[in-house]
């Protein structure tokens, strides 16, 4: 996985990156590298922070990965973006949690729980 300069990208760069840490999330995930998965994570919370502080939050922009190749990209998207668009969001959480098999199905249903019981609040 390689290292972006989040306050130094472009705003596309980090919607890229985002996308390039949930595959790298996903092959850890399959290589059991809890290293890697730790790394991934961190990243990309910091990609994302980056883009909630950028003009207009755009964070916005992480819909586009609703429809990616890879549920991981999927499933942060949509996690990533709840606050924003929360039926667009929802949707595609229960999507994830209905039709996906593994820890992207426990993911999207631990997250939906935990929102609709109101231990998560998105900002």
């Amino acid at each position: 996985m390689r290292f972006l300069n989040t306050a130094k990208a472009t705003t596309e760069e980090l919607v890229d990156y985002f996308a390039e840490l949930g595959l790298s999330r996903e092959q850890a995930e399959i290589m059991s590298d809890q290293a890697e998965l730790n790394r991934a994570i961190r990243r990309r919370f910091d990609v994302v922070a980056e883009l909630k502080s950028r003009k207009g939050d755009a964070r916005r922009l992480l819909m586009r990965h609703f429809g990616h190749k890879s549920t991981w990209v999927q499933l942060n998207a949509a996690k990533a973006t709840l606050a924003l668009f929360p039926e667009a969001a929802r949707l595609k959480l229960s999507e994830l949690a209905e039709w996906e098999a593994g820890p992207v199905r426990a993911g999207a249903r631990e997250f939906l729980e935990a929102f609709d019981n109101g231990s998560y609040r998105p900002e």
